[in-house]
């Protein structure tokens, strides 16, 4: 029984590191507007495999694996978190973006003033 856990152990901790990995990335691009927030996805992504693979083999089995359950649950946060964080940079993006093109539309204008009063 105890050599038949080895294996299950392995993937649990492995995507348990990757979703803990994956959630403190995720928090730091959100709280920091970082890019991060696609490797977290990716990390993410990658912990959330692992854990469903632990967890089909620990039911098939027929042994109860927490740590692939705890490591679902930190995979599908970070990968939330991730989620938001990517919208965030690209609300972002875009305003910056909406920011430089009313800038131009304001020298365009005062251009067109400038024109306008100096045929007066």
């Amino acid at each position: 029984m105890k050599n038949e856990r080895i294996p299950f152990i392995g993937f649990s901790v492995t995507a348990m590191i990757l979703g803990i990995i994956s959630c403190v990335t995720a928090i730091a691009s959100v709280l920091f507007f970082q890019s991060g927030a696609i490797f977290s996805l990716l990390i993410g992504v990658t912990g959330l495999v692992f854990a469903v693979i632990s967890i089909k083999k620990a039911s098939s089995a027929k042994i109860k694996n927490k740590t692939a359950v705890i490591a679902l649950i930190l995979s599908i946060a970070g990968i939330i978190t991730a989620v938001i964080g990517i919208i965030l940079w690209i609300m972002i993006l875009n305003n910056n973006n909406s920011v430089n093109s009313m800038n131009d539309l304001n020298r365009e204008l005062d251009e067109l003033y400038k024109l306008a009063t100096e045929f007066e």
